[in-house]
């Protein structure tokens, strides 16, 4: 499940978010399994037949022993805090997303221009000539450099080169 939920919210959520929900989730599954917090719930769903309606307040005191730790009380509040700065900070991205996505703007800010306008090629020849003119001013530098280095290859004698031996 919760593989889902990072590819599912991995193209919304910056990176540092996706690595702290991996941490987040690593930690919870630690203490579910260091706790048995899982097994306990199901003793109790399962086993018990609750009389009325319990709301999840409710039924976390019974998850948590009279035995508990204080430090594993203090690593729950911790993770819980995590949770919630988490959970906030995915709020506020998707807040942003969306913002961004469908912005309140104003048909009256667009102008519409014609395709006609756009793919209006009458003006082509004055930019197709200087983009011809670039590419002969390339073809001719490129042909300098061979000519340079032709003069340098071996056999081959540079008039304008002393060489004193």
């Amino acid at each position: 499940m919760f593989g889902g939920i990072l590819t599912k919210w991995q193209n919304h959520l910056l990176t540092e978010n996706l690595t702290a929900l991996a941490e987040l989730k690593m930690y919870v599954q630690e203490e579910h399994a260091c706790d048995q917090v899982v097994k306990k719930w199901l003793k109790h769903q399962y086993a018990e037949e609750p009389t009325g309606a319990s709301t999840a307040g409710e039924s976390q005191p019974t998850l948590r022993g009279s035995g508990e730790s204080p430090l594993s009380a203090v690593n729950r509040q911790g993770i819980q805090q995590a949770a919630a700065v988490l959970i906030q900070g995915v709020e506020e991205e998707e807040m942003e997303s969306s913002s961004m996505e469908s912005p309140t703007t104003n048909e009256q800010q667009f102008t519409k221009i014609p395709i006609e306008a756009l793919l209006d090629y009458s003006q082509a020849e004055s930019w197709l000539g200087s983009f011809y003119e670039v590419a002969l001013r390339g073809l001719d530098d490129d042909f300098k450099l061979h000519q340079l280095l032709d003069l340098d290859a071996e056999g081959e004698d540079d008039p304008d080169h002393v060489f004193i031996g």
